[in-house]
């Protein structure tokens, strides 16, 4: 799988006449590599690969980096990278410019000025834009995984509990799943909390009444979950289930059009109409959904402001909200992977047609 990218990677260096890509970004480097160390970086060839990392990782990159030749360095990994790029005698380098500082781009100009230093311009990310059947598969489990978490939790949400007890209940049950763990801080808000779209589980208690926004997902082998569910403790009020149904219709609308081909502003636009011709319009300030891979959020995004034409194989969130002040809100979230034809919605927890009445 890591040749197949490094093939990618390479055609897009032909393609911009570049002698060389420094991938620094760690993500990156996970994707290329297969490393899940928190020190390396990566220098790329027309013909050869070499990864950096330091004496701590020396074991670790021996068993895991897959291509690449391993250097143990001493120093700056960056200026490793330019000492080698000088030479080589390397003409035109790319690097990932919205990682690396303004400190170590001095660097890089210091220690080889004969480079023309440019910017990759996310070129790695745009080689993740499109999963393989692999990575799907291991996306799909991870769902599976945090499915199987939210249903077990679910059934035993009480009042009385804190939003806190209940993210460490679904934390505990991705790990008897055998998750890598939380993929992103868990999301739980109650009350005129559920309003916080990114509203942390608090010590607040859930009570009678409270809408209950729960947000998680499960990492399983590098890649990300996403899971959003809103449900009622207790018995729910006709505003609570007039806004749960708009949201989901919402998110039904969406999915029902989502495939290659359209923009992420088209996705977002379906579910977005549906919310203002109900006159929630003002309450649905987020984008509709992003991309999730080996990061939670990432390219493409479903929005108002995305015009790139979705491609087949990307895997995004389909998440409308409805969020009020004071009073509360509602968010659903799916994962689905974008088709030629549609798409296939992997997320497979209950979704009902009713807000749910625990």
């Amino acid at each position: 799988m890591t040749e197949d990218r490094f093939q990618l990677l390479r055609r897009r260096m032909k393609l911009r006449r570049l002698d060389g890509v420094i991938v620094s970004r760690l993500v990156n480097v996970r994707y290329l590599t297969g490393f899940t160390g928190t020190a390396g970086l990566l220098l790329v060839t027309e013909d050869a690969a070499t990864f950096y990392t330091d004496f701590r990782y020396e074991a670790q990159a021996s068993q895991q980096v897959v291509g690449p030749r391993v250097s143990i360095e001493k120093r700056s990994l960056i200026q490793c990278a330019a000492r080698d790029a000088k030479r080589h005698r390397l003409r035109a380098v790319a690097i990932e410019s919205h990682h690396v500082t303004v400190d170590q781009k001095a660097d890089l100009a210091r220690l080889s000025p004969e480079t023309d230093w440019l910017s990759a311009q996310r070129v790695v990310e745009s080689l993740r834009l499109s999963k393989t059947p692999d990575e799907i598969a291991i996306l799909r489990q991870a769902i599976e995984i945090t499915d199987g978490a939210f249903v077990e939790v679910l059934g035993k949400l009480r009042s009385g509990m804190t939003e806190r007890d209940v993210a460490q209940r679904l934390e505990r049950a991705l790990q008897r799943r055998d998750s890598d763990g939380p993929a992103f801080e868990t999301i739980v808000a109650s009350g005129v909390r559920s309003a916080l779209p990114h509203g942390a589980a608090s010590g607040k208690k859930l009570e009678h009444g409270d809408l209950v926004t729960i947000d998680f997902g499960g990492a399983y082998k590098g890649y990300c979950a996403d899971l959003t569910r809103t449900v009622c403790i207790g018995k729910a009020n006709s505003d609570q289930k007039r806004v749960y149904r708009i949201v989901r219709d919402a998110q039904l609308r969406a999915e029902e059009v989502l495939r290659a081909g359209l923009t992420g502003r088209d996705v977002d636009a379906a579910a977005r109409e549906h919310i203002v011709s109900k006159g929630y319009g003002d309450r649905f300030g987020h984008g509709l959904g992003h991309g999730v891979g080996i990061e939670v959020h990432e390219a493409p995004n479903l929005s108002r402001t995305y015009r790139s034409r979705l491609r087949s194989g990307s895997v995004v969130t389909v998440e409308p909200g409805i969020y009020i002040t004071d009073w509360g809100g509602v968010r659903i979230e799916d994962v689905a992977v974008v088709m030629a034809k549609g798409c296939e919605v992997l997320t497979r927890a209950p979704k009902p047609a009713r807000l749910p009445e625990l």
